[in-house]
């Protein structure tokens, strides 16, 4: 209803920040937001694989994330890398999972080397990282 006055990909791109400023702050919604975060990675939303795959390994039998401080710093501050990359324009939602991505190779840890991210959130997981 709002694509004629605000563009489909604005409105995208405000939905995807607002998640990502929830992980990266106190928020209590963080289950929710993460799960919502998944599926915008099983989208297509590529730059959203660390927190994506995070929620899945995160999600315990029971339905509930099991989410320690270490683990949830690991979170936010993702959140908080991927966000200053929507803010400066490096990551610009352009539809429904469609995006140009216009960093550094180095930058796009998270499509590069997701291996030594997940390393990190086992390491957060068991304590043995921080």
């Amino acid at each position: 209803m709002l694509t004629p006055v605000i563009p489909f990909g604005e409105l995208e791109y405000r939905r995807i920040k607002a998640g990502l400023e929830k992980v990266a702050s106190d928020t209590h919604e963080i289950d929710e937001v993460l799960a919502s975060i998944y599926e915008d990675y099983c989208g297509g939303y590529g730059f959203l694989r660390f927190l994506g795959l995070a929620f899945a390994l995160l999600s315990g039998t029971d339905g509930e994330l099991h989410i320690n401080q270490a683990v949830r710093e690991l979170l936010r501050e993702e959140a908080r890398r991927i966000l200053s990359f929507i803010d400066s324009g490096k990551i610009k939602v352009t539809g429904k999972f469609e995006y140009d991505d216009f960093r550094d190779g180095k930058d796009r840890i998270e499509l590069t080397n997701v291996e030594l991210m997940l390393r990190k959130l086992g390491d957060g997981i068991t304590g043995s990282g921080h």
